[in-house]
């Protein structure tokens, strides 16, 4: 992956953690059957967004945190080449793994869940949570072909 390639990931995941923050995570069944006969008109559905859920997976952590998490982790891979931004190794890592973990463990919960249904939101968040994390296994440096073709 060249470093122009990487640099649209990261700006996308970015756009998809700021969209993921309205859309809806989740969306949970009030359990409208009483005794395994189900009742029409009985309870409803409650929609979970980052603003109105949160995680807890040995600490509770609200959703919108973790998005801001995960944006910040594609920020520090875009400004990795800046020397005045120059964070050690272990931020990099924590904020780019930190994120995929608990929001991971949120999809995994939902998905086996029989009274939720997963939310395009929740997945908007795990790709953003996802690029930075891949953007740190991808070897950098790897030379741009076209800018080389262009200057021949």
């Amino acid at each position: 992956m060249t470093e122009p390639q990487k640099k649209s990931a990261l700006v996308s995941a970015i756009f998809a953690g700021v969209l993921s923050l309205g859309l809806p995570w989740m969306t949970m069944d009030s359990g409208n059957q009483i005794g395994g006969i189900r009742i029409p008109f009985a309870g409803g559905t409650v929609d979970v967004s980052a603003f109105s859920g949160s995680s807890t997976f040995l600490v509770k952590i609200p959703f919108w945190f973790l998005v801001f998490l995960s944006i910040a982790a594609s920020v520090i891979q875009l400004l990795r080449n800046n020397q005045s931004f120059d964070f050690p190794p272990f931020i990099k890592w924590g904020m780019a793994i930190f994120p995929v973990v608990w929001i991971s463990s949120t999809l995994l919960l939902v998905i086996f869940s029989p009274q939720t249904t997963l939310g395009i939101g929740s997945i908007l968040a795990l790709t953003s949570a996802l690029i930075p994390l891949v953007c740190l296994f991808l070897p950098a440096g790897i030379p741009d072909i076209s800018a080389e073709a262009e200057v021949d």
